[in-house]
């Protein structure tokens, strides 16, 4: 039985760089409102219902905008969307940003953080 041998010019990576490499962006708090009060076209002081079901028309013009690339591509689309509505809706009312990942089933993570 062979031993695994690391090559020479190994370089150990701390978990932050793994972070990097993984990729991922963060949108604050303010760049959140500013990208949905715009899609939305609404202003500071609506309810969050309100804002809400401007983030659910978002998600429902993102899940529709390529229809012609067949169901599985719209499923995928309206999962991501449902799940950035979600998340952006928490993040608002939490005074909080959205970190946007990669991710298995839908190819995008959202996490309120």
């Amino acid at each position: 039985m062979s031993n695994l041998v690391l090559p020479s010019n190994y370089v150990e990576i701390e978990n932050e760089e793994m972070e990097y490499v993984d990729g991922g962006y963060y949108i604050n708090n303010s760049t959140l409102k500013g990208i949905v009060f715009s899609g939305v076209g609404a202003s500071a002081g609506v309810s969050v219902v309100a804002i809400e079901a401007g983030i659910y028309g978002i998600a429902a013009a993102m899940a529709s905008a390529v229809p012609a690339l067949g169901w599985v591509t719209g499923a995928v689309l309206a999962a991501n969307a449902t799940n950035f509505a979600l998340a952006a809706t928490q993040a608002i009312s939490r005074g909080k940003g959205i970190d946007v990942g990669v991710g298995f089933p839908t190819g995008l993570t959202f996490a309120v953080k």
